[in-house]
């Protein structure tokens, strides 16, 4: 599991103390102190059978990604402060989740969730945060690897894209999905963003492991790369070009 922290600023402490505050200045909970709070939250409104599977704390992101000039992560809107993004699931000891729990939380409550959950898991690495639908909305690109190309443990690990669409008030997944609820957007663990040929549209590009089952429909000419476009609201292979 791919947890992904930064430091947080000042301004935002609504939800943990100036302790925890203070104590969160890398990327890394290594005081482990942010997933505690969570889990508490997750149990509360769950169960006590439930575990956080990985959050985001988007204060945090925003300040590091302007400090560091990259700007991957933006709030175009001021609809991501205070925010943090999790991922919950029934903690198993003998097989893996298949149902996973989005949620946001903000001032110490879970504000949003998509109970019961689906297979979906926006728990690993959070890549950008950035309105690129030109839609007035901010989307969020997780990337998780696939499990069962971990359980296979041979060459490098498949992962997927999940696509998620916030407007302040609910998430959306936007990046389609096969029949088994899986993303379509398939990565070998990230993704760039690249410019449409429609303005402040952007397109989704990555590249595929070159030793992992990998369909047909992803063996364009320009594999292994491979970019998602837009139909309509939904993110996905459209261009077998």
């Amino acid at each position: 599991m791919n947890k992904y922290f930064a430091y947080i600023g000042l301004s935002f402490v609504p939800l943990f103390s100036l302790v925890s505050i203070l104590s969160a200045q890398s990327y890394l909970d290594r005081n482990h102190i942010v997933e505690p709070q969570i889990d508490k939250l997750i149990k509360a409104r769950y169960g006590n059978e439930y575990i956080c599977n990985g959050f985001s704390m988007m204060d945090s992101l925003v300040l590091y990604s302007t400090k560091e000039k990259n700007y991957r992560h933006q709030d175009p809107y001021g609809t991501l402060r205070g925010c943090i993004f999790y991922s919950a699931c029934r903690y198993q000891e003998e097989c893996d989740a298949d149902t996973f729990i989005t949620g946001v939380v903000m001032g110490n409550q879970i504000i949003w969730d998509n109970l019961p959950g689906m297979k979906a898991n926006p728990g690993g690495h959070l890549n950008y945060s950035q309105d690129i639908n030109n839609d007035g909305k901010v989307e969020l690109i997780f990337c998780e690897p696939s499990r069962e190309s971990m359980h296979i443990g041979k060459g490098p690990w498949l992962f997927y894209l999940y696509v998620l669409s916030w407007d302040g008030k609910e998430v959306k997944f936007i990046n389609s999905f096969d029949n088994e609820g899986n993303s379509m957007l398939l990565s070998d663990d990230g993704c760039e963003l690249i410019k449409s040929n429609r303005k402040y549209i952007f397109n989704i590009q990555s590249s595929l492991p070159d030793n992992y089952f990998i369909p047909d429909m992803y063996k364009t000419k320009t594999y292994p790369i491979v970019t998602y476009t837009w139909k309509g609201s939904t993110i996905g292979l459209w261009s077998k070009k």
